[in-house]
């Protein structure tokens, strides 16, 4: 059966389902966008916390650097490019400069990134179906708390400051210190502070 971002939704109505009253949401990267498909549902959230979430800026064809990216992706994929998939995804994706990409590549975490480089694409495909032009006809009305990392992408920063314009009632965050990979000891305290209040 292909991937569909829809059925992920159904899974989180699902672990929804298993608990009693409404839930707190987290999503992190696509994670974020998911979290926000979730809301848009109308699924028993009280809060969601977004971080930087990876929308696409363009006016009039947001999903098209997705979509070129998707198509890399899985060039890469197909001829068991791992580290290929992982580099071009740090360098064109997360826009993380050569020589940090360059780096990584000879530290033991770049054995954990190839393992995983497999779900890319349905990263991708996320980012392809969920739009900020969806976001903005959504009307989400449940608090949410964008967040972003001062050490992130400029474009990761603006598409976190789009996504909080295009929510009724959110607060937006900044870790200056922070990347895309986010310190989570750094980000737990925000998160509690959030959701606790």
């Amino acid at each position: 059966m292909p991937y569909s971002p829809e059925r992920e939704i159904e899974d989180i109505d699902g672990l929804i389902n298993e608990v009693k009253g409404s839930v707190y949401l987290f999503g992190m990267s696509s994670g974020a966008m998911l979290s926000l498909m979730a809301a848009a549902n109308n699924l028993r959230i009280k809060k969601i916390t977004l971080y930087e979430p990876p929308f696409e800026l363009e006016k009039n064809n947001s999903s098209r650097d997705s979509t070129i990216h998707y198509n890399k992706i899985e060039e890469l994929l197909r001829s068991d490019n791992q580290s290929g998939a992982v580099k071009y995804f740090m360098r064109e994706i997360v826009q993380v400069p050569s020589v940090v990409t360059t780096i990584l590549s000879l530290l033991p975490v770049w054995k954990k990134m190839k393992a995983n480089v497999s779900s890319l694409p349905y990263d991708l495909e996320i980012a392809r179906s969920y739009t900020l032009q969806n976001l903005k006809s959504q009307s989400i009305s449940t608090p949410a708390l964008p967040i972003y990392g001062g050490k992130s992408s400029e474009k990761l920063q603006n598409a976190a400051k789009a996504a909080s314009d295009r929510i009724y009632n959110s607060k937006l965050w900044v870790l200056e210190d922070q990347s895309h990979e986010v310190s989570m000891k750094v980000l737990a305290p925000v998160l509690i502070d959030f959701l606790s209040d």
